[in-house]
């Protein structure tokens, strides 16, 4: 965690740094973590899979960066409510972060993201380390996402540095149910991220 103390947080401008969350939104301040406490079968957020219901090849890797860091981001910030409480407890009502908002973690909080439309996979895994979003001086929080395994271009001419290809064809080719170019190190990748505790 000290390490990230001598690095820069990098400017998003012109962008907004709230990512279009409006202030018009109203939001009930209430824990929503689908573990809820200790005593759970498996109270930690450990990696979470994201099944893309559409196969859209025009999706950039920029979007799937955005995502992994938003969902990865709130799934730390759960289960840092979880297991450093929320407002004192870890089932209390005080506000999104409670009593950590503003605050370096006791200990790091690590969750990894798998997105896949079936055929590509891009994988993501983030250290939420503080939650003083808005310093740049001390600890910062972590993210790191995989390069792609296959170097594969797209038809729109968009290499897939992040997202990696698990097969090429896997259809019914001429009445035959045919797998072709198929990269086991996908595979690979994606059980290492299951089986990583």
């Amino acid at each position: 965690m000290e390490e990230t103390q001598r690095q820069s947080i990098c400017d998003v401008s012109p962008l907004e740094p709230w990512a279009q969350f409006e202030a018009e939104q109203v939001y009930r301040h209430l824990n929503s973590h689908p573990v809820t406490g200790a005593s759970h079968s498996a109270p930690h957020a450990h990696t979470g899979v994201s099944l893309l219901s559409v196969r859209d090849p025009r999706r950039l890797d920029r979007e799937y960066t955005a995502r992994a860091l938003t969902y990865c981001f709130l799934m730390a910030l759960g289960q840092a409510r979880l297991t450093h409480g929320a407002g004192g407890d870890a089932g209390g009502d005080a506000g999104a972060g409670g009593a950590l908002m503003g605050r370096d973690l006791p200990s790091p909080v690590c969750v990894q993201l798998v997105q896949t439309e079936g055929q590509h996979f891009h994988f993501a895994a983030f250290q939420l380390n503080t939650l003083r979003l808005g310093d740049d001086e001390g600890v910062k929080n972590i993210f790191w996402e995989g390069e792609a395994e296959d170097g594969w271009t797209d038809e729109w001419g968009d290499a897939g540095q992040h997202r990696s290809r698990l097969f090429e064809v896997c259809d019914n080719v001429k009445a035959v149910p045919t797998l072709d170019g198929y990269n086991p190190k996908v595979f690979d990748r994606f059980l290492a991220m299951y089986l990583n505790r």
